[in-house]
């Protein structure tokens, strides 16, 4: 099938990134790893004006604990996750999630931030985010808004994080690591079965 022409927007900072977006001249959409976008494409489910490519800003691919935090940029691949010491460390389920997404080609491109932005249904790292009580900080044209992770459907999800409303700059922030989660759970859940 051949693809509807578009014009390639790649910034070099969040900021160059949301006035591109902010643009009034045709359908723009970000393009994080693409494994989503590409398809839509493809197939002709979208037909943007113009590709935004997150790629050049740097800023968006840090994995990092600020203050006890894990901050996961927007464009930070499902393998750096994977990789990362701090992650496995700290954040196991999120680890084991992002681990468990499709094949090592797309783990390899696939973002986080595409990923959520895309709501895929299939999701693994998004009910992972939920356990872990994960909040996301969506930067777009009008301006910078925080969300946090509850159980909510697919719909809001996609207009909360539609890709040609918004650029994500995403911290995810659990109120504790994944570690001391799973150990009150178990405790919780043994007390539960030993009644």
């Amino acid at each position: 099938m051949r693809l509807h022409p578009f014009r390639l927007v790649e910034p070099e900072s969040l900021l160059d990134a949301l006035e591109a977006l902010g643009r009034l001249d045709g359908e723009a959409r970000l393009v994080a790893g693409g494994t989503a976008l590409v398809a839509m494409i493809r197939l002709g489910l979208v037909k943007p004006d113009r590709l935004i490519s997150l790629h050049r800003v740097p800023a968006l691919t840090q994995i990092r604990v600020e203050s006890g935090s894990l901050e996961l940029g927007a464009m930070a691949t499902h393998a750096d996750i994977e990789r990362s010491r701090v992650v496995r460390d700290g954040w196991p389920l999120l680890a084991e999630a992002v681990r468990r997404v499709a094949t090592p080609a797309i783990r390899t491109s696939g973002t986080i931030g595409g990923n959520l932005a895309y709501a895929e249904a299939a999701s693994d790292p998004a009910p992972a985010l939920l356990c872990l009580h994960a909040e996301v900080r969506v930067d777009g044209p009008a301006g910078a808004e925080r969300c946090r992770s509850r159980g909510s459907s697919e719909a809001s999800t996609r207009r909360r994080w539609s890709p040609a409303r918004s650029s994500r700059r995403s911290a995810f922030r659990p109120r504790r690591p994944a570690r001391e989660a799973a150990t009150s759970s178990t405790r919780h859940a043994r007390r539960r079965t030993n009644r």
